[in-house]
């Protein structure tokens, strides 16, 4: 009964796996080119309830919207891939963990492995700040265009920010606005006033 338990389970397993990669061809239009990496992936997230549909839904949205990973190895594509499934059990949808990822990777200059573990740290950062996973990144995802310009220092930055949103009980989102009138005087007088009134604090125009 035993190795007809494991039989029926292997075989499950595999029709999983003949679907999803029949359901991948059909997103990325490559074939099976990244089937091994899908299922390597989908073995490592299994027991963080990751399927293999689960698996091609991720390896499809890393395909369409990142630039690199079609040429990194298998191992790394693996990684990320279930990175990117285990997102979703957070609530992060997968174009938009993907598209972080290439803003970390392309943008910032990450190697894909320091990308795949900023999407982490971007993660359990709403842990911390007490905002769920899917907020945080997706609120990140939107503040892209102004984090551009803090480099490497991006992250940093937008915790920063998000953490005086949350006490200051506003959005995110209004703080950013906010900063990008820091390039100018007349911006910086305007944002340190809102600032000030937002968080309480008695913030410097020159010094801002």
């Amino acid at each position: 009964s035993a190795f007809t338990a494991i039989l029926e389970v292997t075989i499950a397993t595999m029709v999983q796996f003949d679907n999803a990669r029949a359901k991948l061809a059909g997103l990325t239009g490559a074939g099976y080119d990244f089937s091994d990496s899908m299922f390597d992936a989908q073995r490592q997230a299994n027991l963080m309830g990751v399927s293999m549909d689960d698996a091609a839904g991720a390896t499809g949205a890393l395909f369409t919207n990142t630039t690199n990973f079609v040429n990194i190895s298998k191992s790394a594509q693996s990684e990320i891939i279930a990175t990117t499934a285990m997102m979703g059990k957070l609530g992060i949808d997968s174009s938009t963990a993907a598209e972080n990822f290439q803003f970390f990777n392309v943008v910032l200059g990450m190697t894909a492995e320091q990308a795949n573990d900023a999407q982490v740290q971007l993660a359990m950062m709403g842990t911390e700040l007490g905002i769920s996973s899917a907020k945080i990144t997706k609120d990140f995802q939107t503040a892209l265009p102004t984090l551009a310009v803090y480099g490497s220092r991006s992250v940093e930055v937008f915790q920063g920010l998000a953490a005086a949103a949350k006490a200051a009980g506003v959005e995110t989102s209004a703080l950013l606005g906010i900063a990008k009138k820091f390039d100018t005087f007349a911006g910086a007088a305007e944002g340190s006033a809102k600032l000030n009134a937002l968080l309480g604090t008695q913030l410097s125009t020159t010094e801002m």
